[in-house]
């Protein structure tokens, strides 16, 4: 019977369902990294393929654009200022990381997909119980494009990256990042 009913409201191009927004709209494209603050459930963040990094503090039931992110990639003293984010991750010391680029998901212009977003490294900022972010870019990252970054659960101060071109790669107490030995570079 309800499929029946369905097809009767295909047919007639007419429906009675009713959609609610629940994150991050079509901003700059498709959502392509999520993460979850350790320390606080509530506490999400999203950053899209083109449109730069949102916030949840009640469990996705509302969204807020990061401006700061958005202005310290474009006021960088170098690199591209790419608000594409490809990977988030929060450290349990309340350390938001957001990863930039996404060339290797989207094919290029000459070809299909849909557009080259140059990545621009990685961004990192303390999360604020007041909103308030103040991000800076780790050294050494400018105008990376970067695949994806982890925080090491072990290891307080420790993240791991990798994207175009880098290998795997480690920062330290957001020091200079080092190669990992035995991961090629590609």
């Amino acid at each position: 019977l309800a499929k029946q009913q369905v097809l009767q409201l295909m047919a007639a191009k007419s429906t009675s369902l009713n959609f609610i927004e629940e994150g991050p709209d079509n901003v700059g494209g498709r959502t392509r990294a999520i993460a979850l603050d350790p320390n606080n459930n509530n506490t999400m963040f999203a950053g899209s393929v083109t449109g730069g990094l949102f916030v949840s503090y009640n469990s996705g039931s509302n969204w807020t654009r990061v401006q700061e992110f958005d202005n310290a990639v474009s006021s960088a003293a170098s690199g591209v200022g790419s608000i594409g984010i490809s990977s988030i991750a929060v450290s349990k010391n309340g350390t938001l990381y957001v990863a930039t680029g996404g060339s290797q998901f989207e094919g290029g212009l000459s070809y299909e997909g849909s557009g080259t977003t140059s990545g621009d490294g990685i961004w990192y900022s303390s999360i604020d119980s007041l909103g308030v972010f103040a991000f800076e870019q780790i050294a050494a990252t400018n105008s990376k494009d970067i695949s994806k970054v982890q925080v090491d659960r072990s290891e307080e101060n420790t993240l791991y990256y990798a994207g175009i071109l880098t290998g795997l790669m480690k920062v330290v107490d957001l020091g200079t990042p080092t190669s990992v030995s035995g991961v090629s570079s590609s």
